[in-house]
């Protein structure tokens, strides 16, 4: 009974993630049972197994410590991977390990946001005959290499439609060079549309008709 009282003990606090006091409960618990074994003995000359009680509650604490951990291991996982395609591995693992530099509870601060549009989007689908499948590759193949480069420069993803792109800098995790960072990503963006227009003219539709060349705008705000 001792045992499975101290073991719900430890289980409890476990269960709201309260690691310190579960170690507390079971050093506290199997200190207890071993002191009152020995007073036992001592005073009143009654046997009473301090080994089997204090067995029990290690091994709970043991198991719970190793559960705790793999659901910490799992949550980070889960996090990274929820993270990782609007930050970055890099940064996405970062926050995964330090999940209060996310700042959940709310802050206020500085950004620079960035929108990337495609110009004439839906003009470049219908002049060139695409299809629902043939205007996702279009628009995936062009705004890949912008996302990853607002990537490369610190920033992260907010939002991505078909032709359309924003991301802001300096969250959630700090860039004191959140201004340079982003019109960085902005010059490097405009680079990259060249060798793409220059892949995109050498591709002909099944009429041999050249893609229209793409042009993008972009728009940044501290």
């Amino acid at each position: 009974f001792y045992a499975a009282v101290a073991g719900l003990g430890i289980v409890m606090q476990f269960s709201q993630r309260k690691l310190f006091k579960a170690g507390i409960v079971a050093v506290g618990a199997i200190l207890a049972a071993i002191i009152i074994s020995w007073r036992a003995e001592i005073d009143g000359r009654i046997f009473l197994d301090a080994a089997f009680p204090s067995f029990v509650i290690a091994t709970v604490f043991l198991l719970g410590r190793v559960m705790h951990a793999m659901q910490v291991s799992a949550d980070r996982e889960d996090m990274q991977r929820a993270l990782a395609p609007r930050l970055g591995p890099t940064r996405a693992a970062t926050i995964a390990r330090r999940p209060e530099r996310l700042g959940l509870p709310g802050q206020t601060r500085d950004v620079t946001c960035l929108v990337c549009r495609l110009r004439g989007f839906s003009h470049l689908a219908d002049a060139n005959n695409m299809e629902a499948s043939g205007v996702a590759a279009f628009s995936r193949k062009v705004m890949t290499p912008l996302w990853q480069t607002i990537l490369d420069n610190g920033g992260m993803i907010d939002h991505v439609a078909p032709g359309t792109l924003t991301a802001f800098f300096n969250a959630p995790l700090d860039d004191p060079e959140h201004f340079e960072n982003a019109c960085q990503a902005a010059l490097t963006m405009i680079e990259h549309i060249k060798p793409i227009n220059n892949e995109l003219e050498k591709e002909l539709h099944v009429g041999g008709a050249p893609i229209a060349r793409v042009q993008i705008g972009i728009g940044i705000e501290s």
